[in-house]
């Protein structure tokens, strides 16, 4: 490689990380407490002034919602008939209730989603978390983690 090719590199990197640092997001969320309670990133969201507690969990493609807390919430486009696997008991199979669509809210911010239906809190294992928000939350509403400060951003 060339010194200029290099410089080249080395600019574009510095200026992706200026463009990033510089970006205005409207929210910070701290996650911190949250794992500090449970050892792990949960974030709260409202729908009608009721509290739901999400598990922040990247890995996850896609996000899920407890078939129980559902109940208590609005939601668009229930399909039952949606079917998928379902990594998150403790056996590793677990059923899918289909799919839907969710409004909720962080002060004025409004996030929408979809998420497959399934049983979370069926497990010894569970915090009893109302659904996983997973790298497709983050995606379509514009988010992000600073993990190194321990904030979810919200633009």
């Amino acid at each position: 490689m060339t010194i200029g090719f290099i410089t080249l590199i080395l600019l574009t990197c510095v200026l992706c990380k200026l463009i990033i640092m510089f970006t205005q997001y409207t929210y910070g969320i701290s996650i911190e407490e949250s794992l500090l309670k449970y050892g792990c990133p949960t974030i709260e969201l409202t729908q009608e002034g009721a509290l739901i507690n999400f598990l922040i969990d990247t890995g996850a493609n896609i996000n899920y919602i407890d078939k129980k807390a559902l109940s208590n919430l609005r939601a668009k486009g229930i399909d039952n008939t949606y079917n998928s696997f379902n990594s998150l008991t403790t056996e590793g199979r677990g059923k899918t209730y289909g799919a839907c669509n969710i409004s909720f809210w962080f002060k004025d911010k409004e996030f929408n989603a979809d998420f497959v239906i399934i049983d979370i809190n069926n497990s010894e294992d569970s915090y009893s978390f109302s659904g996983v928000l997973g790298s497709d939350f983050f995606v379509n509403n514009n988010s992000v983690i600073d993990f190194k400060k321990l904030i979810f951003y919200v633009k």
